[in-house]
C-alpha cells in the first residue's frame, strides 16, 4: 500500500491544498476530530495545525504522528504575558524544533491589548521568538492583529522568512512584504469579506498561500470552519484573478511547500 504521508508530498497530478494555519487542536474539534483531519485527507488537504504553547506541543506532536496529511508548527499568543508561560513555550520550541515547520503563530495584538505596557511587553517577546526562529533556522508564522504596521517594521530587521496568517494591514504594507518576498495567507472569509476579496486581488499568486483558521472564519459566518473548506478559498481567489482553481490550487502548494522547506 502506498504511504499516504508521500503522495501528499509528491503526487503532482492531484490537486493537493494546503491549509496553512489550522487550529485542529481547538476544543471544538474535541467531539469529532479525527472525522475532520479524514475528511481533510479525503479532499487532499494537508493541514498544518497550529499549537499554542507548551500544553498543546505534546497533542500536535502526537496527532501529527497519528495522521498522514497533518504538519504543526509551534507558537503562543502574543496576549499571553505570563514570563513563566513564555519561558516554558521557549522551552517547548527547542524540543520540538526539528518536527515543527515554523515559528507561531507569534507577534503582536492590539486589538485584546490596550496598554502601552502591555504592547511592550508583547514586543519584547515577540523579539525573543524572532531571534530563536533565526537560531533554529525556521520560518515564522505572524499574528498582526491592529498591529500590522509595527510587525512588518520589525520582522524586517530580522534574517526570517515569514508567512502573515490572516493579514489585514494595508496594499502598502502587503507590497511591503511581498517586496520582502514574504507570504500573505488568504481565510476562507474570502467569500464574503470586500477586505480579504481586495487583498486577493491585489497580493500576487506567489506571494498567497491558503488557510482556514478553523474553527474561526469559516466561509459562511457564525459556522465552525473546517480545513477542507481551504477549497472554498482557492475558489474565490481563482474568480477574482480570473485563473483556474486547479492553477490557484498548485500555486499556492507550491508557495507552502517553499515556504515550509517542502515539510508539508
Amino acid at each position: 500500500m502506498a504511504n499516504p504521508r508521500t503522495d501528499c508530498r509528491t503526487h503532482a497530478e492531484k490537486t493537493v491544498l494546503v491549509d496553512a494555519h489550522c487550529h485542529i487542536l481547538h476544543p471544538l474539534f474535541d467531539k469529532d476530530r479525527e472525522e475532520v483531519i479524514q475528511a481533510a485527507l479525503t479532499d487532499g488537504v494537508i493541514v498544518v495545525a497550529c499549537a499554542l504553547g507548551e500544553e498543546e506541543a505534546e497533542k500536535a506532536a502526537l496527532i501529527a504522528a497519528n495522521y498522514p496529511n497533518v504538519r504543526w508548527t509551534l507558537g503562543v499568543e502574543p496576549t499571553q504575558l505570563d514570563e513563566k508561560r513564555i519561558i516554558a513555550f521557549e522551552s517547548a520550541l527547542r524540543k520540538h524544533h526539528t518536527e515543527i515547520l515554523a515559528v507561531g503563530e507569534i507577534g503582536l495584538d492590539h486589538y485584546w491589548t490596550k496598554k502601552k505596557e502591555e504592547h511592550a511587553k508583547q514586543e519584547e517577546n515577540f523579539r525573543r521568538f524572532l531571534s530563536i526562529a533565526e537560531e533554529l533556522k525556521r520560518p515564522v508564522v505572524i499574528h498582526s492583529r491592529d498591529a500590522e504596521e509595527d510587525c512588518v517594521r520589525i520582522v524586517g530587521e530580522y534574517g526570517v522568512s515569514a508567512l502573515y496568517h490572516c493579514f489585514s494591514g494595508t496594499v502598502e504594507q502587503a507590497d511591503r512584504i511581498v517586496c520582502r518576498g514574504d507570504l500573505i495567507s488568504i481565510p476562507c472569509s474570502v467569500a464574503y469579506s470586500k477586505s480579504k476579496q481586495d487583498l486577493a486581488a491585489h497580493v500576487p499568486l506567489e506571494n498567497i498561500v491558503l488557510e482556514t483558521d478553523a474553527p474561526f472564519l469559516a466561509p459562511t459566518p457564525k459556522t465552525r470552519n473546517e480545513p477542507k473548506n481551504v477549497s472554498v478559498a482557492a475558489q474565490k481567489i481563482a474568480e477574482i484573478k480570473g485563473i483556474t482553481f486547479e492553477n490557484t490550487a498548485k500555486a499556492t502548494t507550491k508557495n507552502a511547500l517553499r515556504f515550509f522547506n517542502n515539510g508539508v
